[in-house]
């Protein structure tokens, strides 16, 4: 991203001091403004402690654009957001000794800038920790490594997961006396699915291994929301934007859905595609209350 694509903020400064109340003031670059700017122009503001952990889902802010035709192309757009801390937003800042961020991002998934904040009031007595300064003062850096490790550790986990779905698979073929009772395959992926978080000694050292990434990310393990024909509906806490996961084993699907939308984003890693049909039926499938309160909630979770 070039300097002429990042948004502008104008007030408050990087590292400022500000009070549970505060007002961004900024300009959206002309590459912020999608092809239809014209009806308005939608941007997400989302929430982050100080070592990057977002304490919301995020919210969209909206700026509508109709009937104003005297709008700078060249200066981009003038914008002003104002927060309002809740206290249970602040007592999540207050672990990171009054450290915060706002991430400010744009329809493009490039499209995003941080703006780190101080609240003076929620340092301890005793000063703050030196390991959250240095990780605070580089935090995109630190948000990306994170992220990062988060990756290598999802990738471990599958791994060690698939390992066992499979001798669990094999194990059926080659002995029916060994798992009695189970009649059928689907049957028995139920029985796979509680064993799939049950204590397990290679995923034991793994976690100790990413101790402080599970801390940033929260547990990988949950934030399932549902599966349908093979796919499986996951929300990982390590994700900044709102989206979850839809994923097929079998079919080495792994895509991103945007919510509250359920709209096919992007994919990840993936060796085929979902094909419009399957894509309706997913969108269908959260069309009923039920189902998108699950969602709902397993993204409310992610974040507490």
């Amino acid at each position: 991203m070039t300097e002429e694509d990042k948004i502008i903020i104008v007030e408050p400064k990087p590292y400022s001091e500000v009070g549970t109340s505060f007002k961004i003031y900024g300009i959206l670059p002309k590459s912020w403004f999608p092809p239809d700017f014209k009806t308005g122009i939608s941007i997400s503001i989302n929430l982050l402690n100080g070592l990057g952990k977002a304490l919301s889902s995020g919210t969209s802010v909206y700026f509508d654009l109709s009937g104003k035709e005297d709008i700078d192309l060249i200066e981009g757009l003038k914008f002003v957001y104002e927060e309002q801390l809740s206290s249970n937003m602040l007592s999540f800042i207050e672990k990171t000794h009054g450290r915060m961020a706002i991430k400010l991002s744009g329809y493009k998934e490039d499209q995003f800038t941080y703006l780190p904040l101080i609240i003076k009031s929620l340092e301890p007595l005793e000063g703050v920790d030196k390991s959250i300064i240095e990780k605070y003062l580089n935090i995109e850096q630190t948000i990306l490594q994170f992220q990062k490790d988060a990756e290598e550790y999802r990738e471990k986990l599958e791994g060690i997961l698939e390992q066992r779905r499979n001798d669990f698979e094999a194990a059926i073929k080659e002995s029916s006396g060994l798992y009695m009772g189970i009649k059928n395959v689907d049957l028995a992926r139920e029985v796979f699915e509680i064993l799939e978080y049950s204590e397990d000694i290679e995923i034991k050292e793994l976690e100790e291994r990413y101790k402080e990434t599970i801390e940033w990310t929260g547990p990988l393990a949950g934030g399932r929301a549902g599966t349908l024909d093979g796919y499986v509906f996951q929300v990982y806490s390590g994700d900044h934007d709102q989206h979850f996961h839809v994923i097929h084993r079998q079919r080495s699907v792994n895509a991103r859905f945007s919510f509250p939308e359920i709209q096919l984003m992007s994919y990840k890693n993936s060796k085929n595609v979902i094909s419009s049909k399957d894509q309706k039926s997913i969108n269908d499938y959260f069309q009923k209350p039920d189902n998108f309160r699950k969602l709902e909630d397993e993204f409310r979770k992610q974040l507490n």
